[in-house]
This record gives C-alpha cells, sequence and structure tokens, in this order.
C-alpha cells in the first residue's frame, strides 16, 4: 500500500480513528480507496492484531461506547468525526457520477429538468399562482420552494437503507456508525447548494436581484438541517428491523410535496385547515426563504422559532433512537 508508519485504529468514545503523525482515519481511507479494502485489511488481522502482510499495519479495535443517548454528545459526535465525514461524502459523491457522461453537471441538471416538466404543468397548463405575473415569475417563486425540498427529500428517502447497504460497518470493525446517515444529508445539501446558485443566477437575470436579506439565509435552513439530521437517525435505524420502511417513506415524501407550498402559494390553503397545514415545519422554512431570496423582505420570526424547536426535538429524540437500536443491528443484519 505504500504505508510505512504502523497506524493504529481504536476507538474513543464509539468514533473509530487513526493516529500517526497527525494521519486520521480519513488518509488511511484515502490510501485504500475504498472501505471495502479497509475491511479486507482488517479481517486478514490475527487475533494479535497484526495484518498477515508486509504492509507492517496494526490494527485495534475497542467495544464502541453504544450506551451514550446523551443530546450533549450530539455535537462532538459529529465533529470528532468530522473528516471521515467529510471522505465518506467525497467517495459517495464519485461512486454517483465517476463514469457518468455528465459527471456533476447532473447536479444541475436534474433540478433544471424537473423546474421545467413543473413549470410547464403548474405554471403553463393549469396557471397555478401567477396572479398577474408571467411564467418566469412563477418559475422562481416554484424553484425557490423545490430548492429546500431537494435536500429533504434526497436525505430521507435514502435513509432507511443507509446501515442494511453497509453491514459490513456494522459486524467487522468498531465504527461510528451514526454518521452514516450524516453522508447521504451532505450529499443532498450539496444538490441543494448547487441549485441555490442557480436560483440566484435567475433570481439576478429575470427577478429583482440579490437583496441584503439573504444574510438571513443561514439562520432559516438550520432549521431543516436539524430535523433532517434527527428524522435520518429515526429512519435508519427503523429501517434496519422494517425492510419496507423505504418504499413507505418514498410515498410519504410525495405527499409531503404537495403539503408544501411549492407548486402553489400559500394563500391557496384554505384558511379553516391554515393552522393544521402550518404544522409542517417546511411550510414557514420555505415561506421565509422565498421572502429573503425573491422578494427581499426579513423572515417571520415565528416561522424560524417553530421549525428551529421541531429540529430540536427531532435531533434528540433521533440520536437516542439511533444509539438504542444499534446493539441489535449486528443480530438482524
Amino acid at each position: 500500500m505504500g504505508l510505512s508508519p504502523e497506524y493504529l485504529i481504536t476507538s474513543y468514545r464509539g468514533s473509530t480513528f487513526c493516529r500517526c503523525h497527525d494521519h486520521n482515519i480519513s488518509h488511511l481511507m484515502r490510501e485504500f480507496q475504498t472501505d471495502a479494502t479497509l475491511l479486507e485489511m482488517i479481517q486478514g488481522c490475527d487475533n494479535g492484531g497484526r495484518v498477515n502482510n508486509s504492509s507492517n499495519i496494526s490494527f485495534f479495535s475497542a467495544k464502541a461506547d453504544t450506551n451514550n443517548c446523551k443530546p450533549i454528545a450530539i455535537p462532538g459526535t459529529i465533529w470528532r468525526n468530522r473528516g471521515l465525514l467529510a471522505t465518506l461524502t467525497v467517495q459517495e459523491l464519485r461512486s454517483r457520477y465517476t463514469g457518468s457522461l455528465l459527471g456533476l453537471a447532473w447536479m444541475l441538471v436534474i433540478p433544471l429538468v424537473q423546474l421545467a416538466i413543473y413549470t410547464f404543468v403548474f405554471g403553463y397548463i393549469y396557471r397555478v399562482g401567477q396572479n398577474g405575473g408571467g411564467i418566469l415569475d412563477y418559475a422562481l417563486i416554484l424553484f425557490s420552494g423545490f430548492v429546500p425540498f431537494i435536500m429533504v427529500s434526497e436525505s430521507l428517502g435514502s435513509a432507511p437503507s443507509r446501515i442494511t447497504s453497509q453491514p459490513n460497518f456494522v459486524k467487522k470493525v468498531v465504527f461510528p456508525l451514526e454518521i452514516l446517515p450524516l453522508v447521504t444529508m451532505c450529499v443532498a445539501v450539496i444538490h441543494a447548494f448547487g441549485a441555490f446558485i442557480i436560483l440566484l443566477l435567475a433570481a439576478c437575470l429575470f427577478g429583482d436581484g440579490l437583496h441584503v436579506t439573504i444574510f438571513w439565509l443561514p439562520l432559516i435552513v438550520i432549521a431543516p438541517i436539524l430535523q433532517v439530521i434527527g428524522l435520518s437517525w429515526i429512519l435508519s435505524s427503523l429501517g434496519v428491523f422494517v425492510r419496507d420502511l423505504t418504499s413507505t417513506i418514498q410515498l410519504i415524501i410525495q405527499f409531503l410535496f404537495f403539503l408544501t407550498p411549492i407548486t402553489y402559494p400559500l394563500s391557496f390553503v384554505p384558511a379553516k385547515v391554515l393552522m393544521i397545514y402550518k404544522l409542517n415545519p417546511l411550510v414557514g422554512t420555505i415561506e421565509n426563504f422565498r421572502r429573503i431570496i425573491l422578494h427581499g423582505k426579513e423572515p417571520v420570526f415565528i416561522d424560524i422559532f417553530y421549525p428551529l424547536v421541531v429540529g430540536f426535538i427531532l435531533i434528540v429524540s433521533g440520536y437516542y433512537c439511533f444509539q438504542r437500536c444499534r446493539r441489535a443491528f449486528a443480530d438482524v443484519l
């Protein structure tokens, strides 16, 4: 492998990492290119932890801390594994786009094609929500609601199969399993960011340009990120035991798409069901997103506070659920 130093893989509070002259597990996985090769090296160890080849690599594994379900452990868990998370995210992107004709350009092509389809159907045929504006105005409104939904739908759609698709990480190596659902979320955030760049360019060309209110964006997007992390932990842990969950979530995502003001304005929702409708935390997030990006208005703060509360509840309950369920992963897989 060309590795002269001795790498040590150990477990510290459930986090697998590698230490040797400022190296870490991210460097090790880049050397091996794939996690499968890493696992083969680990499987080749004898009882003493010495690899049975000339690579001079020693592996030591310790029992993962699966009992730490406290919410205070969440930031530390993500921070300690940030390098590994970044490496797995890059590998996920490479596995999706390497060898394809357009490569990373698919991140821009797919949302643009979806935008064209939805604009034609809802804007040109049904003429939804134009209110005297042109088809381009409706396309901007539609796309501004579609961008946050990309992150949510892609993350949740893949979450139930995230652990079941990596059984070797569960059975044969001490590994911070809680970061696996976050990999899909990071990829989804990158895809949503690509669509967001397109939205900004379209707003400059066909809308009113950029507004200073765009600086409210981090406060608005943190809520759906927290919600997605929490739900991804819940769905990935339940997906180990309920294999039909992936198909069920796909149906729920389609249902959620039409229960969120993406293809139509919020004013279309009847007043008698509006309060129940707004229980969907994405409603306030998307409305605020449109306000700061397209209209140059300050966000409605109740629509920031409520999604944030939902996000904190989901991330705490999701982490607790994942840590409690992970003890049985190896038995089921």
